[in-house]
């Protein structure tokens, strides 16, 4: 039952959709004759190339190019990590600040500066935790204490 169906259903796909479709369609009414033709310019230059790259693009016309290989430690990564997180919390609170000074907040603009020095003090602690981390790693790897 289901075959018939399915046969069916393609016989009146191929019906409704050849049969409205002239056959004669592709075949010019008259042949077209030299004064007709369009003139060959043989001098032409190809066309350029419209699509440009930029140099930090990370697409090549419409394809995407391969991402670059990341050369950096893993303790490099995420050194770099902590500090887009610490200026990027930063420009944020920058931004707040700005906002309250232009309103006259000063309640706001304080609470700006306490949050503005917690985070300077996380960073710090971060970044000597961090150092450490690498020290001990160094005294584990080589046996040198510097």
């Amino acid at each position: 039952m289901a075959r018939v169906f399915l046969a069916v259903s393609y016989i009146l796909f191929f019906i409704v959709t050849f049969a409205f479709t002239p056959l004669m369609a592709a075949v010019p009414d008259k042949p077209v004759t030299a004064k007709e033709k369009p003139a060959v310019n043989k001098n032409k230059k190809p066309p350029r190339k419209t699509i440009k790259t930029r140099r930090d693009s990370v697409l090549d016309g419409d394809m995407l190019l391969p991402a670059p290989v990341d050369l950096r430690s893993s303790a490099e990564r995420i050194r770099d990590k902590e500090m887009q997180l610490h200026f990027s919390r930063l420009a944020q609170l920058d931004v707040i600040e700005e906002i309250a000074n232009q309103r006259d907040d000063t309640k706001m603009a304080e609470w700006c500066e306490q949050v503005r020095r917690n985070e300077v003090q996380r960073h710090q602690k971060v970044m000597i935790a961090m150092k450490r981390a690498a020290m001990n790693a160094r005294i584990i790897t080589t046996g040198v204490d510097q």
